[in-house]
């Protein structure tokens, strides 16, 4: 007999055998290098930094010291808005080569499309267009200014740009004389190629803010290797609707902006109220493109349904006549309300509803035969189609309010009667004890007078406590009547709900006795009864 043991190593190196079979055959159905193929692809820089230094002052004049950054700083003000930079030869920072028979068709895999050179190729030759988010020549921009206490020469710009991780790098000097003029020289550095362009704008000091305006827009367009196209959207008559271009923010209707890149671009227009508009436009270059978008106000309405059993009933949302039934999808107002069916010889029916935002209601209801006035011994109704829940639910809403005012009432009564403890003025009040302690000192130096002078004071004084006493009465008045209006609208609160008990709250209802023949010939009335509690109301 073969042990235990010597089964289990059997066991287990069978065990192995098969794992290691199904492996060597599983590798090399799966290493199939002819039969597979995936193409060339290449992932682009995503973003460029721009670093503005302070400028060199070249007259050294302390007095207009201040421009060294005030320049850079209106500089980066008008680049505002200027989110990305294009390049037709942006830079490849990842390449995964292709293998394999490219002519075969890559197996098809969710996510985004395949980018590689072709793409770039048939971009920049005009076969193939795209908007600024899924094409990679457009390369999100990221604005700094660096401070530095000695602002660098031109010929340091490679090497601060390479120490604080700049694509491109601005530099320059101003030249300011007493005549109120302004020489600006910028020098603008690309890391790529090194190359530097100057650009020289004079001015006045006092309009130098607004009319700095024109070096942004040069420094845009060396920042843009690409023709520039303006667009002009509007409104209609909502105006200062908020309008991004490719998801940035760009301005206000009505919007005139001359700095966008031509080619396809996404506009998203917002205002509340409205429904958002979502357009893809085709900017000329050199040209101006006008659009006019309506926009379309949201309807804060909804939709309600009803059929009935029988046809034909009158239908009412509140004291609103919505029509004979059936009727469908009826626009109607937000909110809860209380819908009613009335019909001929058939008892009325009442039902809560709430009309919410896109969600229609649909409402399927049962008439019983009947006359109301029998069924319902209360019509559960007060003034039109408001319940005596209603009127108790605002009678304590005038509850909170007469205790408010009840608590105001008694703050003015103690700022008046502390007025006339002591502090000098208070409320356009004398204190009495203020003007006894200065009547005592002006008595007790070198103008004591006569025994007149302190008669004629003291009924002063006796006149401001009791103008002040009258005062605080009147307040006090002011403040019983509170008290009395919060308890009246608390009595109120409790009748109205015991007569929504009565009505609202639990509904009782039944049919008269009407004659029903059995099988054995006897009459027997039939007698239908209706009970109903409503926890919401």
């Amino acid at each position: 007999m073969i042990g235990i043991y010597t089964k289990l190593r059997i066991l287990k190196s069978l065990l192995i055998f098969f794992l290691f079979s199904f492996s060597i055959f599983g590798i090399d159905e799966y290493f199939q290098f002819l039969d597979q193929s995936l193409p060339e692809k290449v992932e682009y820089e995503k973003s460029r930094k721009l670093c503005l230094f302070p400028f060199r002052n070249k007259v050294e004049n302390e007095k207009f010291q201040y421009l060294s950054k005030g320049i850079p700083s209106v500089i980066i003000s008008n680049l505002n808005g200027f989110k990305y930079v294009f390049d037709s030869e942006v830079l490849e920072t990842v390449i995964i080569h292709a293998f394999g028979d490219q002519q075969k068709e890559p197996p098809a895999k969710r996510g985004k499309p395949v980018v590689n050179r072709k793409t770039i190729n048939e971009l920049n030759s005009g076969t193939k267009d795209a908007l600024p988010e899924k094409d990679p020549r457009y390369i999100k921009l990221d604005v700094a200014l660096i401070s530095m206490e000695i602002p660098p020469l031109l010929e340091s710009n490679l090497e601060i740009g390479r120490k604080n991780k700049c694509f491109y790098v601005i530099t320059g000097e101003y030249i300011t004389t007493e005549e109120d003029s302004l020489t600006i020289n910028l020098e603008f550095t690309n890391r790529k190629n090194g190359n530097v362009e100057k650009i020289s704008e004079s001015t006045s000091l006092r309009r130098a803010y607004q009319e700095m305006n024109s070096i942004g827009f040069k420094v845009k367009k060396l920042l843009f290797s690409k023709e520039m196209a303006a667009i002009q959207i509007e409104t209609g008559d909502e105006v200062e609707a908020l309008v991004f271009i490719d998801g940035h923010y760009s301005g206000k209707t009505p919007l005139d902006k001359s700095d966008v890149a031509a080619g396809q671009h996404s506009i998203t227009i917002t205002k509340e109220g409205f429904e958002t508009l979502n357009r893809v436009v085709n900017l000329k270059k050199e040209s101006v493109s006008k659009y006019v978008f309506a926009l379309k106000k949201i309807e804060k309405r909804g939709f309600i349904s009803v059929k009935t059993n029988p046809e034909g009933a009158s239908v009412y949302l509140g004291i609103t006549y919505l029509g004979e039934s059936p009727v469908t999808n009826v626009v109607v107002p937000l909110g809860q309300n209380r819908l009613r069916i009335e019909k001929e010889d058939h008892i009325d029916y009442y039902a809560g509803v709430e009309i919410e935002q896109g969600k229609p209601l649909e409402v399927n209801a049962s008439l019983k035969k009947g006359k109301t006035e029998d069924y319902y011994k209360n019509r559960l109704k007060v003034f039109l189609d408001y319940t005596y829940f209603d009127f108790s639910q605002y009678s304590v809403y005038s509850v909170a309010l007469f205790y408010a005012s009840y608590q105001y009432w008694n703050f003015r009564i103690n700022v008046q009667r502390d007025s006339i403890r002591g502090d000098p003025i208070q409320n356009g009040v004398v204190g009495s004890l203020t003007l006894f302690t200065t009547y005592q000192n002006y008595f007790t130096g070198s103008n004591a007078n006569s025994i007149s002078n302190l008669f004629v004071f003291n009924e002063y004084q006796k006149g401001i406590v009791a103008s002040n006493e009258k005062r605080v009465t009147e307040f006090r008045g002011y403040r019983d009547a509170s008290a009395a209006g919060a308890l009246t609208m608390l009595v109120l609160a409790g009748v109205f709900y015991y007569l929504g008990v009565d009505n609202d709250a639990f509904e009782f209802a039944f049919f008269p006795p009407m004659p029903n023949n059995t099988s054995n010939g006897l009459t027997m009335p039939t007698i239908e009864s209706y009970a109903k509690f409503n926890y919401r109301f």
